[in-house]
């Protein structure tokens, strides 16, 4: 997951919103029907994913170099919370710690979803502080969520345009 989010959107030069241990596999519910799906954006080259759902309620994305497993919860009618593990060897109890990264998944008309992965600077920086997150200072700022309202409540607030996310269309 953090390759699809990380690799196909401009996070890793911009922060993220991250948390401890937030949700978890038995949050996970299918958000995506099984596939192949393309995903485009302005930031990058297309690339082509295998989705399937595992029978813990994670969905995984094989780009052909990697599995990455993600989780989707849902937050309102046709959207939902998606989450990734950072360290999913490691899980964390400390609380200055941040292990996983946060995204927001909507469902379109089309069939088609939009993903966004919120940079922690600027309205989204802003939006996250005033749900909640603390801004983590540094060359790429990083909004840390105390809970899950909060981060649900930051999510609800981003303004969805094509243009600052990522689209996955199921490929025939």
């Amino acid at each position: 997951m953090r390759r699809l989010l990380i690799g196909l959107l401009p996070l890793a030069l911009s922060g993220c919103w991250t948390g401890l241990n937030l949700y978890s596999a038995s949050d996970a519910r299918p958000a995506i029907p099984s596939g192949v799906y393309r995903a485009t954006t302005s930031a990058a080259p297309d690339r082509v994913y295998r989705v399937s759902l595992l029978p813990s309620g994670l969905t995984m994305f094989d780009g052909g170099e990697k599995k990455e497993v993600y989780g989707f919860a849902s937050l309102d009618a046709g959207t939902f919370v998606g989450w990734m593990q950072l360290d999913e060897d490691a899980p964390s109890t400390d609380p200055s710690d941040e292990n996983q990264l946060y995204a927001l998944m909507v469902k379109r008309a089309d069939g088609d979803f939009m993903i966004y992965a919120p940079e922690c600077k600027d309205e989204n920086g802003e939006v996250a502080r005033q749900a909640g997150a603390t801004i983590q200072p540094g060359p790429s700022p990083t909004c840390r969520f105390p809970t899950r309202e909060a981060l649900r409540q930051a999510l609800r607030q981003l303004r969805r345009d094509d243009s600052s996310g990522l689209r996955l269309s199921k490929i025939p």
